[in-house]
């Protein structure tokens, strides 16, 4: 008989009320692998990952109205939404860390699309 740490495991019902949710979401965060789920070693049921559930349960618990996700996408009073393609700095378009106007002016449309596609050198700078 192996033992189960009850303390690091939760029932399904326990796990159920700590997320608010209906058991088809648990199940679905189980497949997604966002929360580990094993049987118990003696009876029929499944247990789940304490840490995982309370890790869970507080990001979901965050604000999500419009205002604060808005808010967490500026920067500075700017909208800033950075990607490894683009972002806006201090009101200048960057492309893969490339000013937009200096790329406009130094580099060929099929170095951009280069620069854009595969991350490649926007600009040769052999010559």
């Amino acid at each position: 008989m192996k033992l189960v740490n009850m303390r690091e495991w939760l029932d399904r019902p326990d796990a159920l009320r700590i997320l608010g949710v209906k058991a088809k979401t648990l199940n679905a965060y189980v497949s997604r692998g966002l929360i580990e789920a094993r049987r118990h070693p003696e009876l029929r049921y499944s247990l789940y990952r304490s840490e995982e559930v309370t890790v869970l349960a507080r990001r979901q618990g965050r604000s999500r109205k419009q205002a604060a996700i808005a808010a967490g996408f500026m920067a500075w009073g700017e909208p800033s939404v950075p990607t490894t393609i683009s972002t806006v700095h201090r009101r200048r378009r960057i492309y893969r860390g490339i000013d937009a106007v200096a790329l406009s002016l130094e580099a060929m449309l099929e170095e951009v699309a280069r620069l854009f596609w595969d991350g490649g050198k926007a600009v040769d700078s052999s010559g």
